[in-house]
């Protein structure tokens, strides 16, 4: 997994993906962190599934970021210079920019 995450287009595909996940995430009131790793799985079509946080201070923010997660897939369908990540266990962090609002 180490080298395919290390091709271009692989890391290209995933800040693809953390920009539309980022797009999506609204956190809940009162959230006490805005960072969150996930653990995710994406099949050739791009699609997310076995979606959960692993760590954060906050369930409300992983769960948050789940649901981002869900409604950013399908992401883009995976060519051939990307679909090395297609079915493995992916783990990502996730920093939500926003403040949110109490």
């Amino acid at each position: 997994l180490d080298q395919c995450l290390a091709l271009p287009a692989v890391q290209a595909y995933m800040l693809a993906i953390k920009d539309r996940v980022l797009s999506r995430w609204v956190l809940p009131q009162g959230a006490v962190t805005t960072e969150v790793t996930l653990r995710f799985q994406l099949d050739p079509a791009g699609s997310a599934s076995r979606v959960d946080f692993k760590n954060t201070g906050d369930t409300a923010v992983g769960k948050s970021a789940v649901e981002a997660v869900m409604a950013a897939s399908p992401f883009s369908h995976m060519n051939a210079g990307v679909r090395c990540l297609a079915n493995v266990p992916l783990v990502a962090t996730f920093k939500n920019p926003t403040v949110a609002s109490n």
